[in-house]
């Protein structure tokens, strides 16, 4: 069963966080006055960047936002190491670089 709503769930992953509404809003590159519409459910993200963001912000996963229920499936500290580090190169790259992974790995399950 679904966990409040998504205004709700913003606010309790700030206040975890100790946040102000201020502060996300700041991070998240928004005004105050919309980071607060949207914890009061009058107004939702209008993209799903925004959803990106106001989640990394305030600690919650983008699945907890949107359904309510959290993903049973937790990313281990290296899982999340490869994706930061993935994240930080650019697009061409990116490819090229989950390529050599999937090639090293099937190397490695052959021996």
């Amino acid at each position: 069963m679904p966990d409040s709503s998504p205004g709700q769930r913003l606010r309790t992953g700030r206040l975890k966080l100790n946040k102000k509404q201020v502060q996300v809003a700041h991070e998240i590159h928004k005004a105050s006055s919309t980071y607060k519409s949207w914890e009061q459910n009058r107004a939702r993200p209008k993209t799903f960047q925004d959803i990106i963001n106001v989640c990394a912000a305030t600690g919650i996963s983008i699945d907890y936002y949107i359904s309510g229920v959290e993903c049973e499936t937790k990313l281990t500290d290296n899982q999340q190491r490869a994706i930061d580090a993935v994240d930080g190169l650019p697009e061409e790259f990116q490819e090229i670089f989950i390529k050599m992974l999937e090639d090293m790995a099937e190397q490695l399950t052959k021996t």
